[in-house]
């Protein structure tokens, strides 16, 4: 009991101190992306762009014109209808602008940046609860377990990409927390099959959420089903499969029920066409892995994965040549190597289909899966 005591308190101190450090940054935020204007404009305004107005053109406009855009107002407190609205005619589903609308209630009649913070705040303290807990997963059986993951998790939601994420008025830190979520949720299904019933409930629901939050979660959850469908299939649990299957099928309807226009934005938009173009050519794709993959040293380790690399090999070469070798060594047993392959398979193939499919080369779009990398590193090295 005392244990888990300080357990909570380590937690909560370290949630405390990220969620510090973000409202630091947040008050240093010097300007807003223009996409950052954008969801701001369409969680609260009436319109996708605020030059669909008939004014706006060739006429002198104040600052107040555009206060109007970017603020909730008071006679639009009620008018929830304009985000469906909005997104329906924009290339995203609705959810996080329904939060983002909410958290503007609070600073009804001006502008301003903390409803998106505040929300992405919020965010992150789960997301490192989240992280911790997959965390030590992954490091069960290792000395110092609960310090290691909490420290681990704490640090993956202070890297340089997860700061700038955080007061980035998007929904990409939302996304973060859906993955981890139903990443967390499908080991815990590993982990406990006679209550798979209650796991497929809680994986349904955020299966559901993530699809109407991004559409790249998507990217995820079907690699991540694939190997979970693997998994039944090699292992003859047809009727679980069964189950599974329908669990992410009752998702997917429900997902379209409530915004059917999912089908336009990915298939017969201009990003869906762009990404069937861009799949056929792969130089291209080859540069997009090789840019990203410096975007995730430089916003995830802050310039110092290839230092952490060459660093861990002089170690292990070290190690190898001086070490006693009698000496035991944590090795993950199979359910672990089992559970590592259920984390890396979808981010791995989250990160391909998004070299393809990302218009521009940009943090934003690696975001969600950009603890998992971090994680998925610092284990592998410290190892």
């Amino acid at each position: 009991m005392k244990n888990r005591k300080n357990e909570i308190i380590a937690l909560a101190v370290l949630i405390i101190l990220q969620s510090a450090l973000f409202v630091f940054f947040g008050f240093q935020k010097a300007y807003i992306h223009m996409d950052e204007a954008y969801s701001l404009g369409l969680a609260g305004y009436d319109k996708v762009e605020i030059q669909d107005n008939e004014d706006f053109y060739n006429t002198w406009h104040d600052g107040a014109y555009y206060e109007d855009y970017l603020a909730l107002q008071e006679d639009e407190l009620g008018e929830f209808s304009q985000v469906y609205e909005n997104q329906k005619n924009d290339v995203h589903p609705p959810f996080y602008y329904l939060l983002l609308r909410l958290a503007m209630t609070f600073t009804v009649g001006h502008f301003s940046v903390w409803p998106g913070v505040v929300i992405n705040i919020i965010v992150y303290a789960f997301i490192t609860l989240f992280t911790y807990a997959i965390v030590q997963r992954i490091l069960k059986g290792h000395k110092h377990q609960k310090q290691k993951s909490a420290v681990i998790a704490f640090l993956a939601s202070v890297t340089m990409g997860s700061l700038t994420t955080a007061i980035y008025i998007r929904m990409y830190a939302l996304t973060s927390l859906m993955i981890l979520m139903i990443a967390y949720l499908h080991i815990r299904l590993k982990e406990e099959p006679e209550k798979k019933a209650k796991w497929f409930a809680l994986i349904g629901v955020v299966a559901l959420i993530g699809s109407l939050t991004h559409y790249y979660f998507l990217f995820y959850l079907f690699a991540l089903f694939c190997h979970q469908a693997y998994r039944y299939l090699r292992s003859a649990e047809f009727k679980t499969l069964a189950f599974y299957v329908l669990t992410m099928a009752v998702a997917g309807g429900l997902s379209l029920a409530i915004f059917p226009y999912s089908i336009q934005h990915m298939f017969f938009g201009y990003r869906g066409e762009g990404f069937i173009d861009k799949l056929k050519n792969v130089p291209q794709f080859l540069t997009n892995v090789a840019s990203y993959v410096w975007t995730v040293n430089e916003f995830g380790f802050n310039m110092f994965l290839l230092v952490i690399g060459i660093f861990s090999a002089f170690v292990f070469s070290y190690r190898k040549n001086h070490c006693d070798r009698t000496k035991p060594v944590v090795m993950p047993d199979e359910e672990t190597k089992d559970v590592l392959k259920s984390l890396y398979t979808p981010t791995v193939f989250y990160f391909a289909i998004v070299a393809v499919a990302s218009p521009w080369i940009e943090l934003r779009d690696i975001a969600p899966i950009l603890v998992l990398i971090f994680v998925l590193v610092i284990y592998y090295f410290q190892r």
